[in-house]
């Protein structure tokens, strides 16, 4: 009965109007059946100036603010819906280094998942680093760096200011530049850290990635999970400078989503609490609620 119901829309419903169902019924799956549409509609909904949503995820204590009409929307759907961050195997980490974290919603969902982590935000771009440190002021497990994570220390510049807010590069500043941010590195962050943290490092910093793999990447020896999204379609290079950065250490390779998964092969992983993790894992990917941790 089903497949023949399915097989009547699509007949019935042009292209747009099936994809617009099939995502309200995603939306339904994860929030519910009156909270699912109504976040539908808002995510979609055209600018406000100022104007905030404010979303509830199941389980989490605090509602997540968004810019409707922007690219929260979509950055929304990629992490909560689509759970790009979830990791096909188990992981215990400690810190969790969120580079490139636009308003929080990655961090958000490390902290969801892994609630023992500490995270550290960077962000370099400050009307997102002000909706950040909104997502995050509630949890004193984060820490929010207005930066951008580079492979050395200098100023940089944000080198797109007028493009989608998901979407800013930097470089470095020339001399007398306006407006200019300042520079933060892995390694840097790292050496606050203790010796013995389970590192997970998380990449979307829109291409910066070539110069982060290119350089010293001696903190490589310290990480033990990497997820990142390559940026060769604007910014060639990127996955060769990741996989030649690699090749003196043994990571294995998964892909979700965007992003590609690397995990340290070898890590003694810290056993206490990993049953709990994965039930977390399962039960906030259904959209219960009880996963509560």
């Amino acid at each position: 009965m089903i497949p023949r119901i399915r097989g009547l829309v699509r007949a019935a419903l042009p292209a747009s109007k099936r994809l617009a169902l099939h995502n309200i019924w995603r939306h339904v799956r994860a929030f519910g059946v009156v909270r699912g549409p109504w976040l539908w509609y808002q995510l979609r909904s055209t600018p406000s100036d100022g104007r905030l949503i404010r979303v509830r995820v199941p389980g989490d204590p605090a509602p997540i603010f968004l810019r409707p009409g922007t690219s929260d929307a979509s950055m929304f759907r990629q992490v909560f819906l689509d759970e790009e961050y979830r990791m096909p195997f188990v992981v215990r980490p400690t810190l969790i280094v969120d580079g490139g974290a636009n308003v929080g919603l990655a961090t958000r969902y490390f902290r969801r998942i892994y609630p023992q982590a500490r995270v550290v935000a960077v962000e370099p771009e400050a009307s997102n680093v002000a909706l950040l440190r909104k997502n995050t002021a509630h949890d004193a497990q984060v820490r929010v760096v207005h930066a951008a994570l580079w492979p050395h220390l200098t100023r940089l510049i944000i080198q797109n200011p007028d493009e989608s807010k998901s979407t800013f590069q930097v470089g470095e500043a020339p001399p007398g530049a306006l407006q200019d941010v300042g520079a933060v590195t892995i390694a840097q962050i790292l050496d606050e850290a203790a010796p013995d943290e389970i590192v997970l490092l998380k990449l979307d910093v829109e291409g910066a990635e070539k110069e982060i793999f290119t350089d010293s990447t001696s903190w490589l020896e310290r990480v033990a999970v990497i997820a990142v999204e390559l940026h060769d379609r604007f910014k060639p290079g990127c996955s060769e400078a990741l996989f030649a950065a690699l090749e003196s250490c043994r990571f294995e390779k998964y892909q979700r989503g965007e992003n590609i998964i690397l995990r340290r092969v070898g890590i003694s992983w810290a056993s206490a609490g990993l049953r709990q993790i994965t039930e977390q894992n399962r039960k906030f990917s259904s959209g219960d609620p009880q996963g509560t941790p």
